[in-house]
């Protein structure tokens, strides 16, 4: 019986493994292409100075770019989780709880494979945030 355990539980972190680096590389390539845009986006406002550029124009132009940034900032952050995430299944950590030490629910872990904490202790994370 705890043979069995073993082997299902090595099977699915090796599936997740797997899951983790596919969206890694996935990730990988956003974060790419939004640094590539940033770098052009960066030359083509510093070198618009004709006298008819319109001040609504710049704005829109401003607020589309700090969008892209706040998304850069999130996918840069996700990929640090799921390289954490990784990290973990050698050490036999994956899918227990970094808070608690339960073991976090595998339908949680299959939507977000980066979770580090169970449901609960994630709702307690977030509810201090907030005070």
């Amino acid at each position: 019986d705890k043979d069995i355990w073993g082997f299902a539980m090595k099977t699915f972190n090796e599936r997740m493994r797997k899951k983790i680096e596919d969206e890694s590389v996935i990730l990988n390539r956003w974060i790419g292409a939004l640094k590539h845009e940033h770098a052009a986006d960066e030359l083509e406002v510093e070198g618009d100075n004709t006298p008819f550029n319109d001040n609504l124009d710049n704005a829109e132009i401003v607020e589309e770019h700090e969008d892209r940034l706040e998304l850069l900032e999130r996918l840069i952050e996700k990929e640090r989780k799921l390289d954490e995430a990784l990290q973990r299944i050698p050490k036999g950590l994956y899918g227990i709880c970094a808070a608690c030490g339960k073991p976090i629910h595998k339908q949680r872990l299959e939507a977000l494979p980066e979770a580090d904490l169970c449901l609960e202790c994630q709702h307690l994370s977030e509810m201090s945030h907030w005070v």
